[in-house]
């Protein structure tokens, strides 16, 4: 209340909890501008759903990649004309896609399996939704706990720049140009930000990978530690929780003994940071089935100091040559369902699912 015995008001809404005295005269606030107004994104297949033709067209081979490019940007041209016209002052950028905007991110940070990579960005993202004609598309997950479906991407072990990255960076000049041609001011937009890549001790330094002997027994079941951990977190009625190293010892002598075992450790600087423990299996046919010689990848163990740094690669890269030399046709692999960063690194590896084993509780 000021001396006058007005009751102040700002922004046209009286204070809260106050009350005007009897007599007492309301004064009025000034108008004050709207502030900028701006949306999160626009609907981009138009209003004719001409992007939705436009990528049956293209992928029907009935039209070109340069036609489906210049379809997505009227579309753009067109969404920001009409926003600018609506009064918007801050327009939305790197809103638009062909197909997804999930892949677009994981093309911009380089979280694609080499299996998918194509001449154009374009294509490498309709691989990754689509697939090929001899490449399963990506994996389906929830959206957190809706009923929408997302891709789910690969994790990169360094970003890579394509050039689909380097049109979303400035994807706000096209749109101011449009804008000042009409004559109208004031327009900014959001863009993307440059994202630091994940750096470790043991990035730049050369990764060793020995056959491990009799004696690696100690170092194998040290090393098992951090993903036994994992599991035993995530399954405890499967798995127990911390055992002891010297109780794993007779379980890796066995396997170390095993003609048909061959394990893999990775070293840096003379410290082993990681293990892959592999099972060649020679399988006669039947009347059923075909006979087949496979390897099977059984554990993959890497520090926790080591993990992203290409020391998981480099042992499944070991891996894949015993296999091809040892005449084997097929690397299998087993993953926990709840382990879906290793599912990442082995879809990224070029490893596709086989089958489901499914469970049910009695």
């Amino acid at each position: 209340m000021d001396p006058a015995g007005t009751v102040r008001v700002q922004a046209g809404f009286p204070a809260s909890g106050t009350l005007r005295p009897s007599g007492a005269r309301m004064t009025t606030a000034r108008p004050q501008p709207f502030p900028t107004a701006t949306i999160l994104g626009y609907p981009r297949i138009g209003p004719g759903r001409e992007l939705k033709r436009a990528l049956e067209s293209y992928w029907d081979g009935r039209s070109t990649l340069d036609e489906l490019r210049r379809t997505g940007a009227a579309l753009r041209e067109r969404a920001w004309r009409r926003l600018t016209g609506l009064g918007l002052q801050a327009l939305p950028s790197n809103t638009f896609s062909l197909y997804d905007q999930v892949l677009d991110t994981a093309l911009l940070l380089g979280a694609v399996p080499e299996r998918y990579r194509s001449a154009t960005d374009e294509d490498t993202c309709f691989a990754m939704a689509r697939g090929t004609d001899g490449v399963a598309p990506l994996r389906m997950t929830k959206w957190f706990d809706t009923n929408c479906e997302r891709t789910r991407c690969s994790p990169a072990r360094r970003t890579g720049r394509s050039k689909l990255a380097v049109k979303k960076i400035p994807d706000g000049r096209p749109n101011k140009a449009l804008v000042s041609g009409q004559k109208t001011a004031g327009v900014s937009s959001r863009t993307w930000t440059t994202i630091p890549a994940m750096t470790s001790s043991f990035s730049s330094t050369p990764i060793e990978i020995r056959l491990a002997s009799s004696e690696d027994a100690s170092v194998l079941a040290q090393l098992n530690d951090f993903v036994h951990a994992v599991h035993a977190r995530n399954r405890p009625d499967i798995f127990r929780a911390e055992p002891a190293a010297e109780d794993l010892l007779p379980i890796f002598e066995a396997h170390l003994a095993r003609e048909d075992v061959r394990v893999f450790i990775a070293q840096v600087e003379g410290r082993p940071i990681g293990y892959a423990l592999s099972i060649i299996v020679d399988r006669p046919g039947d009347a059923l089935m075909q006979a087949r010689t496979f390897i099977i990848l059984e554990h993959l163990a890497v520090a926790s100091d080591a993990i992203r740094t290409g020391v998981g690669t480099a042992l499944v890269d070991a891996v894949r040559a015993t296999g091809r030399q040892m005449g084997c046709s097929r690397l299998l692999t087993e993953v926990w369902d709840f382990n879906t960063e290793a599912m990442a690194f082995y879809e990224k590896a070029g490893f596709v699912p086989m089958r489901h084993l499914l469970e049910q509780p009695l």
